[in-house]
């Protein structure tokens, strides 16, 4: 009776292990598939974007009023103009607002702006939507709202979902799809003495081919199809053959993991000669094959530093962000040879019962030889509030349908002319 008690003992304990052993090989099986730790990394990488959601008001009905100015200084080089410094010249004192009304109760928001350029108008007009209805106005060109159609854009949002947070789901989805849809002979593995190391490598035709996949998936996805087409009803119809440049280039991204954990601990990406590397308290930057430049980083809960060195080790830059949800900062300057080129950005936030107030300001400026190039001044200012009023009236809209095609193509050249404002 002992030794038959023992062996079922036993026997439990041998089948307990084995199970023991099933579950940790699967387990084990599932860390170090390529695709799963190409996704993780990926959306790590992109994880910066969902601090979207901190310039999400609380409200579940709110409006913001924006105002903003851009004041720039710059020598203009009239032997030889570029884009920056036509651009630099072309935006000094340019102002604006901007009044977002967003009523998820009675299915309204109403997006009105206005800007100037050196006292002349930039573009002005109003988008609405109504009654799951789509209008437009732009300034001295249509006389009434314009019907453009239906809208989904309250039915993708749904009771509590808020609308930064279907910006993130769309990112990470379609992050998810594309990794799904790469096939595994773009993938190679191999293992050194510490590391396993995953190498992805596409050319534009992959790409291509992998974008078109991941848009018929994204279509497919009932959640993510609602927001793409409450924003561009007509986005699955224009993007059917996407082409990037004509240049053929390649692109490789190598994940170096860990040996037995498979949890990725630096990462290389290269572009046909130039490349970037990049670990946590490293980063480099080749160039044709060069080692150009050397990131030191430090980083913590509340603060992100990055010493800038060049090949020689010399520090000839810096890059500082604080992490404060409601002040913001980063600082960030850079010497190459004879040029300094730096940028403050700032974000205050202050919030009570009544009103959210936001300030942003943005300050970019290059000097060479200790002479100023340019410098750019942008600061915007939000007041954000609980209060949704919107009495547009489009009992007289026009249908976007019945508009002449003279009309059609004013409207199309008002946006054409911001360009021409902008940069010529």
């Amino acid at each position: 009776m002992a030794k038959k008690k023992v062996s079922k003992v036993f026997l439990s304990l041998l089948i307990m292990i084995s199970i023991g052993i099933i579950v940790i090989g699967t387990y084990l099986l599932f860390l170090s598939k390529p695709k799963r730790i190409i996704l993780e990394s990926i959306t790590g990488f992109t994880k910066s974007f969902d601090e979207i959601k901190m310039f999400q008001p609380s409200y579940r009905n709110y409006t913001v009023n924006s105002s903003f100015n851009i004041n720039a200084t710059g020598k203009l080089d009239s032997k030889k103009e570029n884009n920056y410094t036509k651009l630099v010249n072309n935006i000094n004192n340019t102002k604006g607002n901007i009044k977002y009304v967003s009523n998820k109760e009675k299915q309204e928001l109403l997006l009105d702006y206005s800007s100037t350029i050196k006292d002349k108008e930039l573009i002005a007009g109003k988008y609405l939507i109504k009654n799951s209805t789509e209008y437009y106005y732009v300034n001295n060109i249509t006389d009434t709202y314009i019907n453009n159609g239906n809208s989904t854009y309250f039915e993708s949002l749904g009771n509590n979902t808020k609308e930064a947070e279907n910006l993130v789901y769309l990112k990470n989805t379609m992050i998810k799809y594309f990794v799904n849809n790469i096939d595994d002979k773009y993938i190679k593995t191999k293992s050194t003495n510490s590391s396993n190391i995953i190498e992805l490598k596409l050319d534009n035709k992959d790409i291509e081919k992998i974008y078109r996949e991941t848009i018929k998936d994204l279509k497919n996805d009932k959640r993510a199809r609602s927001i793409i087409t409450s924003y561009n009803r007509e986005f699955f119809k224009n993007n059917k053959n996407i082409k990037l440049s004509k240049d053929k280039h390649k692109y490789i991204m190598n994940i170096y993991t860990d040996k037995f954990t498979y949890s990725p601990k630096k990462y290389e990406f290269i572009k046909d000669n130039n490349k970037i590397t990049y670990n946590r308290k490293e980063l480099k930057v080749y160039k044709n094959n060069k080692l150009k430049l050397i990131g030191k980083i430090s980083n913590s809960n509340k603060r992100l530093n990055i010493s800038i060195l060049n090949k020689n080790n010399k520090k000839i830059g810096n890059l500082s962000l604080n992490k404060e949800k409601k002040n913001k900062k980063l600082v960030f300057y850079i010497n190459d040879k004879d040029t300094k080129t730096n940028l403050l950005f700032k974000l205050s936030k202050e919030e009570n019962r009544k009103n959210i107030k936001q300030n942003i300001s943005i300050n970019l400026g290059s000097k060479k030889d200790n002479k100023e190039l340019y410098n750019i001044r942008i600061n915007i200012n939000n007041l954000i509030t609980n209060k949704t009023k919107i009495s547009e009236d489009v009992s007289k809209s026009q249908l976007d349908s019945s508009l002449d095609k003279s009309k059609k193509e004013q409207i199309k050249n008002t946006y054409k002319d911001i360009d021409n404002k902008l940069f010529k």
